[in-house]
């Protein structure tokens, strides 16, 4: 058996998917504090303007309007938005979902 390391992408994007099942069980702060985990890896191991990052940020949203956490949401969705204007068409499905 092999352990993958903390910013081993396959395990990452393993604790993401945990992340949003912990939010859909009503595992509101399980959910939070794993996907600012997953954030916050995305940063060191992915460009600014990765989609997963990107995904990651905006998931993360979710969970902290979930929590209350109402400003974190708007500054987070701020930054999403920014980048993928950047990046992306303004018809892009994931621009308009931002």
């Amino acid at each position: 058996m092999h352990n993958l390391a903390a910013d081993d992408p396959f395990r990452v994007d393993s604790e993401y998917q945990l992340g949003r099942a912990y939010q859909v069980d009503g595992q509101v702060k399980r959910a939070v504090e794993l996907l600012e985990h997953v954030v916050a890896v995305d940063a060191k191991i992915y460009i600014e303007e990765h989609p997963n990052r990107l995904t990651a940020q905006h998931e993360l949203t979710s969970v902290y309007q979930a929590d209350g956490q109402v400003k974190k949401v708007v500054e987070l969705l701020e930054h999403v938005v920014a980048v993928r204007t950047r990046v992306q068409a303004e018809e892009h499905p994931h621009q308009l979902a931002s």
